[in-house]
């Protein structure tokens, strides 16, 4: 199946993944920045564990709803997907 994703990045803002494979790493490393928000696309669906939030509700990976915080200072903690 196919995945598509855009991330927000701490001080980047979003940045598009394209078409996503097994070896591709959304975020980045050794750069301490916060994963802080995602907008994924594809025939499943996820939650985000959100800094001193919690959980979110389930949603569907249809391109549209993005789950995280924009703005707000806050990393994703967690992903889950269905």
């Amino acid at each position: 199946k196919d995945v598509y994703v855009k991330a927000h990045l701490e001080k980047d803002g979003w940045v598009d993944y394209g078409k996503i494979t097994k070896d591709t790493v959304i975020g980045t490393t050794g750069k301490s920045k916060r994963l802080e928000c995602l907008c994924l696309k594809g025939d499943f669906k996820y939650r985000v564990h959100i800094q001193g939030t919690g959980w979110t509700c389930w949603t569907n990976a249809d391109g549209i709803c993005t789950l995280g915080s924009v703005g707000q200072s806050l990393r994703i903690e967690a992903i889950e997907i269905i």
